[in-house]
This record gives structure tokens, C-alpha cells and sequence, in this order.
């Protein structure tokens, strides 16, 4: 039987779960105790994967009560009555999962590093199993871009989509990298920006600095101090240019920390994806000859543009005018008043 079209809700729910699910194998390969937490995600996961299918296939549901995890697997089941139903594969896996969790979570037992390698596979090959039967689509079919606020950069992130099912996976994340340009400098770039910490710190070039200006004046005074100005001025313009980088330095990593993007995060996803040289449409890229990312890489980079497209959403939302400004006409300002306690 055919499956019932995919709405655009449910594209969305679909694109959450894989979301979660990249999660959770983000999570299994991060040190204990941390890799730890992967078996609820995974969990929640399937979960959510279960009760989605339910309402895609307008499964029959239990009058009384919500059904437990495991009775999906009867629920969703194909009988005379229920023509549309499916056969759900990895059961056995998959009650094993819910036991380590339930051991974890409800018990406090905590699951060994084996638990958490299993849950990844069974996790794994239950989506690899069950998302076509139920949707028609493959599990990494699905588009992470759908949950994604902005609509030019869920263009982006579609068009990386594409162009890694075509095998190009060095424009994929090159197209992952302007994309994240694009969210990141309007917020760092705009003039007044809470985020700026500033304007840009100029380079010292040593033709234009110090020493070669001082240089110039003392030959044309005919100074015999002239080499020791230049010597001294050139130890100042390299204190200069030093402080100049680290200012530069703290003023990115002062602008992700603010914008509450995780700082490890974006170091990782600046080093995976090429380097941003000029943002014009189409920008130009810059990356080393022998660049090869995995698709685990280009994985992490798609979490990341995402996570960060979320976040910015949040932060768009939260930069609310306060009333009063809100309640001025336009073009008038407001004089001032001293309060005094």
C-alpha cells in the first residue's frame, strides 16, 4: 500500500528526530561520563520516530491510557483491519536500548561504555530499517534544513544537501561555511552591535608604521639618532601588531561566547570548513589542496549551522524594543530625567 504524502509537518517532525539522532552519536563519541547521556537521546529519539509513524499512518491506538514504548511494535503492525500498518524491524535491539535507559534513568544504574556502542548500532540500523517502510524515505534522505527559522539559510543548508548527494562534498561545506558567515557577521559586523565588542583591529604594516615614519623624519632633520629611533620604533610596531591579534582574537571569541554558540564547537566547525575570504554572492573560499573532509565531518558541520541558526533565532526573538521606546512617535526623541533615591 502506498504511504500516505509527507506533509510539511511532518517533514519538520522527521527532520527533529534525525537532528536528535546526530545528537546522540555526537554524544556516544564524547568521553565518559559524557557519552553516557547518548542512550536517552537515542531513546527519545525512537521514541518520538514511534509516535510520528502512529499519527503518519493513523494507526489504532488504545482507548485507555497512552501505549508503553515497546507496544509500537503491536500497534503499528500491518492486520486485515489495519491494511497500512507495517512490520517494525529490530525489535530485539531495541527493547535492549530501552532497558539500559530505563536501568540509567529510572534505577540510576549507569550503562558501561559497551551499553552505549549497542544503543549506537541499534539506534542505527532501527532508523537505516523502519524510516522507508513508514515514510517512503531513506533515514539520511531526510532534510536537517527544514527546522531551520531563516529562510535563506535553510536555502543554503538545502543546496550543501544537494550538492553532497552529488558527491561534492568540498562545495557542500564550502556552501556550510558561508551559510554560517551569513548568520554569524550581521550580528558582529553591525555598527553598534552589542556582540561587535568593537570595530575591526587594523594590521600594523611595517612600511606604515612607527619606525619607518620616524625613520623619515629623523633623515630629513639629518638626526644621528636616526638608526636607534628606527631600532626602538620597530619594537614598538611589533608590540602593536601583537596586541592588535590578540585584541582580534578575544574579539571573536568574546562575540561566540555572547551569542551563546559553544566556543569548542566553533573551532572545530572552523576548522572543518573552508575559510570565508570574501562574502560576495558567490564568495570566494580558501582551502588546503589535500582537503578531504569525512561525511561524519560534514555531519557535524550540518548540526552545527543548524544549532547556531536555532540559537540566533532565539536571539532575534529576545531583542525586543522596550515599551516605552516602542510607544514613541517616529522620529521624536526622549529628553532625559534624574532619578533620585
Amino acid at each position: 500500500m502506498t504511504n500516505p504524502t509527507l506533509d510539511e509537518a511532518t517533514l519538520k517532525q522527521l527532520a527533529l528526530i534525525r537532528l536528535l539522532y546526530l545528537q546522540g552519536v555526537e554524544q556516544s563519541g564524547r568521553p565518559e561520563p559524557f557519552s553516557l547521556f547518548s542512550l536517552l537521546t537515542f531513546h527519545d529519539a525512537v521514541e518520538l520516530f514511534l509516535i510520528l509513524a502512529t499519527e503518519h499512518l493513523n494507526a489504532p491506538v488504545p482507548t485507555k491510557g497512552d501505549p508503553g514504548f515497546m507496544d509500537y511494535w503491536h500497534i503499528l503492525r500491518r492486520t486485515d483491519a489495519f491494511p497500512a500498518g507495517v512490520n517494525l524491524l529490530g525489535k530485539g535491539r531495541i527493547e535492549r536500548l530501552n532497558r539500559n535507559r530505563n536501568a540509567f534513568k529510572h534505577v540510576g544504574s549507569p550503562p558501561s561504555q559497551s551499553h552505549v556502542d549497542d544503543g549506537l548500532r541499534s539506534a542505527t540500523i532501527f532508523f537505516e530499517d523502519n524510516t522507508e517502510p513508514v515514510f517512503g524515505m531513506a533515514f539520511d534522505a531526510i532534510d536537517l534544513a527544514d527546522v531551520v527559522p531563516q529562510e535563506d539559510i535553510r536555502k543554503h543548508l538545502k543546496a550543501a544537501a544537494v550538492a553532497e548527494e552529488a558527491g561534492k562534498r568540498k562545495e557542500a561545506m564550502a556552501g556550510l561555511a558561508w551559510a554560517f558567515s551569513k548568520l554569524f557577521d550581521p550580528y558582529t559586523q553591525r555598527q553598534f552591535s552589542p556582540y561587535g565588542f568593537g570595530g575591526k583591529m587594523p594590521r600594523t604594516a611595517e612600511a606604515n608604521g612607527i619606525a619607518a615614519q620616524l625613520f623619515i623624519l629623523a633623515t630629513e632633520l639629518r638626526s644621528r639618532q636616526a638608526g636607534n629611533m628606527r631600532s626602538a620604533a620597530k619594537h614598538v610596531d611589533r608590540n602593536i601588531a601583537q596586541l592588535n591579534a590578540a585584541v582580534s582574537a578575544m574579539q571573536g571569541g568574546m562575540r561566540v561566547l555572547a551569542l551563546g554558540i559553544d566556543y569548542s564547537r566553533y573551532t572545530r566547525f572552523q576548522r572543518l570548513t573552508p575559510t570565508v575570504l570574501r562574502d560576495d554572492d558567490p564568495p570566494s573560499l580558501l582551502v588546503d589542496a589535500d582537503y578531504a573532509p569525512t561525511r561524519e565531518e560534514y555531519d557535524y558541520c550540518v548540526q552545527f549551522v543548524i544549532s547556531v541558526a536555532l540559537r540566533l533565532a532565539e536571539v532575534e526573538a529576545s531583542a525586543v524594543m522596550p515599551s516605552w521606546e516602542r510607544a514613541r512617535t517616529a522620529g521624536s526623541r526622549s529628553s532625559k530625567e534624574m532619578i533620585n533615591l
